[in-house]
């Protein structure tokens, strides 16, 4: 039983550590909103976003794995170390996760910025898409031949 057990703190910690490099990786970059820097903070949105999707996919891998052992029984119960080391692992996660919050509230602010910022250029450019098929639709509509009215 104590296999177990001790399986069951090493995959806590794995999880524990998955959420740890998903804090570091959300750290790691700095959002301005910054106009000029629009589209390298957003493509390095799609890339943590994308690092972070990755991480969760193992971190349900893990859930999944904690899951098959979870059924404890009294003795695991009775165990106070083992609690006492389930129990830390669980808040040291869950203090992850409230910074992981406040690190994401951060970074939606941010997101909007450019989100904004990004449809508000798509406008103009559909404006100006209109503008010129608005030329276009008088050259189709001759399907590009043009007629000399000096040889008809």
């Amino acid at each position: 039983m104590e296999n177990l057990r001790d399986r069951y703190v090493d995959l806590l910690q794995k999880k524990l550590d998955a959420l740890g490099s998903m804090k570091e990786a959300t750290l790691a970059e700095i959002f301005t909103g910054d106009e000029t820097l629009v589209e390298s903070e957003a493509e390095a949105f799609i890339a943590l976003y994308e690092k972070r999707t990755e991480i969760l996919e193992h971190i349900e891998k893990i859930d999944d794995a904690l899951e098959l052992l979870d059924p404890l029984d009294q003795g695991d119960l009775d165990d106070t170390d083992f609690q006492a080391q389930v129990v830390g692992l669980r808040e040291k996660m869950v203090d992850l996760a409230r910074e992981m919050v406040d690190l994401d509230t951060a970074n939606m602010v941010v997101y909007q910025k450019i989100s904004a910022f990004v449809r508000n250029n798509m406008k103009q450019a559909r404006q100006g898409m209109d503008l010129i098929h608005g030329y276009d639709d008088y050259v189709d509509a001759n399907e590009g031949h043009f007629m000399d009215k000096k040889k008809v």
